[in-house]
């Protein structure tokens, strides 16, 4: 499953990768690639930055009983404190 989030500035892109980094989350750089999650599960998530405004994020694995909305809302939450 895959959204789209819009009104993502540089700054603010650059502030939730900063925030997952720090989190111990691997993001890789650059506007493109995988984010790994490796506990308490393992999670991947892609993503696709424009560089201007729109985020795309995919959940491309994840664990049965992790739920998506569950890793939505994490990823709204970051979003929302991102500035």
């Amino acid at each position: 499953m895959s959204k789209s989030f819009t009104g993502v500035s540089p700054q603010k892109f650059a502030a939730l990768t900063g925030f997952l980094k720090a989190e111990g989350i691997v993001v890789p750089d650059g506007n493109s690639g995988t984010i790994s999650i490796t506990s308490p599960a393992e999670i991947a998530i892609s993503f696709v930055y424009d560089g201007t405004d729109t985020l795309t994020l995919t959940i491309d694995n994840k664990p049965f009983f992790v739920a998506e909305s569950m890793i939505w809302s994490k990823i709204e939450s970051g979003l929302a404190k991102a500035v």
